[in-house]
């Protein structure tokens, strides 16, 4: 409930990288987590969040289809660290903010890659991840 997923990204070195969350996102969760498979091993990589979707295009000409659209009200970015084995986790709390109920948020990783040649720029990313808070 409150979780979707759409698009497909680039493949890293070690395949796909999956999106999914660790719970529902209901406010309030302080233990809300999103997490993105076949990362390079501990490193810290990124996690693009806004209030609208993107339309999957190379926006800014690096090889990455946008799923969340940098160009609207709301935009954050998270650190996506990434453990021994390959996952990586955004820790977000979600705070008890009875008016962010039904608002909606488009999540996807944009990923460094030093393992192998991904033509223009080493870039790989997830698809999105939707999320609708609720209480």
């Amino acid at each position: 409930v409150g979780l979707a997923n759409s698009g497909s990204g680039v493949n890293g070195c070690t395949g796909a990288h999956v999106i999914s969350a660790n719970s529902a996102p209901t406010l309030p969760n302080p233990d809300f987590e999103v997490n993105v498979t076949n990362c390079p091993p501990s490193t810290t990589q990124l996690m693009l969040v806004s209030n609208a979707a993107g339309t999957g295009t190379d926006d800014f000409g690096i090889g990455i289809p946008m799923w969340v659209s940098l160009f609207t009200t709301e935009v954050y970015a998270f650190d996506l660290i990434v453990g021994a084995g390959g996952t990586g986790t955004a820790s977000v709390a979600l705070p008890n903010l009875p008016s962010a109920n039904g608002s909606t948020y488009h999540w996807m990783a944009l990923v460094v890659n030093t393992a192998c040649a991904i033509p223009p720029f080493n870039l790989s990313s997830s698809g999105a991840l939707s999320t609708t808070l609720f209480q």
